[in-house]
């Protein structure tokens, strides 16, 4: 890199998809950059470890997800108890199972979210979800009021944040606010592995969206060895076809589901009955995807 000059590799919610975090980086490292970034959301599926030691490897600058929490309330007994049961909390046990203690202790270890400040470039606000929440997805498209205020309260000149799989980027009151969009689950409608780069010049910094094609035969072959894809049940299967497609399946699943529920009577339920969860997964529209 020229003097002056620092390239961020910035990845999110990659969700244990080795295949397409090995593609990235190698995009990345084609590209060049300086130290990577991670916005949360890296374990699941079936390569939490190897992800982890992956990232690990590579001195990643990283948070805790939404993801993350689930699996250490998984496997520090504090989950609450109808997850320890329900078939719609199946997916997340079974990939708990397939983690190493090591990787648990690590994740437990890391901020929700976090302030980086590079050799006096101006300061980053990493987060997940918002810096309201872990799992308070932006949707500039959808509700340009809420970034707004939310970049009014953030004293950095940048905002990086994940959660909702969709590469965006906008600029608010002098502060840059950009989602990477998924390395391994994209809802966008492209199937690839997305990243950003985020690069210092000319004293400001700039992003750049990048999109990198991996073998999805690998992660369906893995889904399959593992269990997972059987043992996980729908959700396992949502977050399958997720990968494969681009599209939101795991979230039009829950949102079918939710829809079942409010039909039966159980308004704002979050965890179904078992009896409604496989209703919903039995006539869900899987064939439309």
């Amino acid at each position: 890199m020229r003097e002056g000059h620092l390239r961020l590799a910035v990845l999110a919610d990659i969700h244990g998809n080795l295949p397409a975090l090995e593609a990235t980086l190698a995009d990345a490292d084609h590209r060049g950059f300086d130290r990577l970034v991670v916005a949360g959301d890296y374990t699941g599926g079936v390569w939490s470890d190897g992800v982890t030691d992956l990232l690990r490897t590579r001195d990643a600058i990283m948070i805790r997800g939404n993801n993350e929490d689930y699996l250490l309330d998984f496997a520090y007994g504090t989950v609450q108890e109808e997850w320890q049961h329900r078939a719609q909390w199946a997916s997340v046990r079974c990939s708990c199972d397939l983690t190493d203690r090591s990787t648990i202790d690590f994740a437990a270890g890391l901020p929700e979210q976090r302030v980086i400040d590079l050799d006096g470039r101006s300061p980053i606000r990493l987060v997940h979800g918002s810096p309201q929440g872990i799992s308070d997805g932006i949707y500039p498209d959808r509700d340009p009021d809420k970034l707004d205020e939310i970049l009014l309260r953030v004293e950095e000149s940048v905002l990086i944040c994940g959660h909702t799989h969709r590469p965006w980027v906008e600029e608010h009151h002098n502060t840059l606010a950009f989602n990477p969009g998924s390395a391994g689950l994209s809802c966008n409608g492209d199937p690839r592995s997305h990243y950003a780069l985020l690069c210092w010049e000319e004293n400001r910094w700039q992003v750049e969206h990048c999109a990198v094609p991996y073998d999805t035969d690998l992660v369906r072959a893995a889904y399959v060895d593992t269990g997972l894809l059987e043992k996980g049940g729908g959700f396992s299967r949502a977050s399958l076809l997720c990968a494969e497609t681009g599209q939101p399946v795991a979230l039009g699943l829950v949102l079918h589901a939710r829809a079942i529920a409010e039909k039966a009577g159980l308004k704002n339920c979050r965890i179904l009955p078992d009896d409604l969860w496989e209703e919903a997964v039995s006539t869900f529209a899987w064939d439309s995807y």
